[in-house]
């Protein structure tokens, strides 16, 4: 799946607003966030550029020059120091982000000319594992013969138009954590790991603690589970104590083999902890991956609640509405145990279709709430 959330976009100022608290201020909308600007610096039709929120901007940039006044404190990475941009109130109203010109790089509207300005973005800390050394090659053999591709969506404010006025859709909870992945696949004979090799029921362990040989039980040989981007052998992981929490999640997919479950692990994962205390996790699923592709969003309760799988709390099912869908974005979390805000909602229409824009219509809105938490 592509994606548009973290690039600078190019695009054109359509529409100036008044700032309705502050004479000196105007606002501006590009891709359906709103940046509040000094009056005056635009005019209607001017290209500009868009810096999203979390993106890391280089303050030894002229674009970004002016952001050292702000007094925060600046980030260095290899030496150079970055500002991170986040989203804030001026004057009671929300900045979802940064405005810069764009005549020193130039570019057409949809350009992304991040690279041109130096910006990155900022990853906040996780606990998913980071790559610190050169894998052997075989290790990215490592994996099974389903196909289940990283997940990520695009926001709705960037393509709201993507939606019809009125149109019925489904609208979750976006839980922050940490992404699951996992499938039945029985098909892998010959597995190669990063320290052993697995043929059928049998594991060759040639280095470290406990090499020899072993067996394998099925539900770990046929079983795969990964985070975000990478597939994990049977381990203390956030994502296989997910299947000691809900061993049903092996029973579904055991009785639907090839057919992946995606879902959020979240609690003692990020700052959002919706109520779990220290090493607790719990999870919820949000999509299945089926052989002809995701199934219909009403359709996966249907599908795990006979399994008793926990999934993404529904907040609502509505006409379609830009303005009500990112009221939904507010307000408190749902989901049990929590005693926070919500991270933001997924928006996916009652039947599954797809866009040449964006592939598969499914978008998520981050709360302005949250944004501005993240300071």
């Amino acid at each position: 799946m592509s994606s548009s959330t973290h690039k600078v976009e190019v695009f054109r100022i359509d529409r100036i607003y008044e700032h309705p608290d502050a004479d000196a201020l105007e606002i501006v909308k590009p891709w359906g966030y709103q940046c509040v600007v000094r009056k005056g610096e635009w005019k209607e039709g001017d290209l500009a550029a868009y810096v999203p929120p979390d993106s890391l901007v280089p303050l030894d940039v002229v674009e970004f020059a002016w952001l050292k006044d702000l007094g925060r404190t600046s980030k260095s990475i290899d030496g150079r120091l970055y500002h991170r941009v986040t989203a804030i109130r001026l004057r009671k109203e929300p900045s979802l982000g940064v405005v810069v010109p764009i005549w020193r790089v130039g570019g057409a509207v949809g350009d992304d000319v991040g690279p041109a300005l130096g910006v990155i973005h900022y990853d906040p800390p996780s606990k998913e594992p980071k790559e610190k050394e050169r894998k052997p090659w075989w290790t990215k053999k490592f994996r099974p013969n389903v196909r289940v591709p990283i997940y990520d969506l695009e926001s709705l404010r960037r393509y709201s138009s993507l939606f019809e006025e009125g149109e019925p859709v489904v609208v979750t909870e976006k839980i922050h954590g940490a992404n699951f992945r996992a499938v039945w696949d029985d098909t892998k004979w010959i597995v190669l790991t990063r320290d052993g090799l697995r043929v059928g029921p049998i594991a060759m362990k040639w280095g470290g603690f406990g090499r020899g040989l072993s067996l394998v039980p099925s539900h770990e040989r046929y079983l795969w589970v990964g985070s975000r981007t990478q597939w994990r052998l049977k381990d203390h992981s956030d994502w296989w104590k997910v299947i000691d929490k809900y061993p049903q999640v092996v029973d579904f997919l055991r009785a639907y083999p090839e057919v992946a479950l995606y879902g959020e692990v979240y609690g003692d994962v990020q700052d959002l902890r919706y109520g779990r205390g220290p090493g607790e996790i719990d999870f919820a699923a949000f999509d299945i991956l089926a052989e002809d592709g995701f199934v219909d969003a009403m359709l996966l309760p249907e599908l795990l609640y006979p399994f008793d799988i926990p999934i993404a709390p529904i907040i609502g099912i509505v006409p379609f509405n830009m303005e009500s869908v990112l009221s939904l974005a507010e307000g408190p979390s749902v989901v049990k145990g929590a005693n926070h805000l919500r991270e933001g909602v997924v928006v996916k229409p009652v039947e599954e279709r797809h866009h040449p824009a964006v592939g598969r219509v499914a978008l998520k809105v981050v709360s302005v709430a949250y944004l501005e938490r993240q300071k």
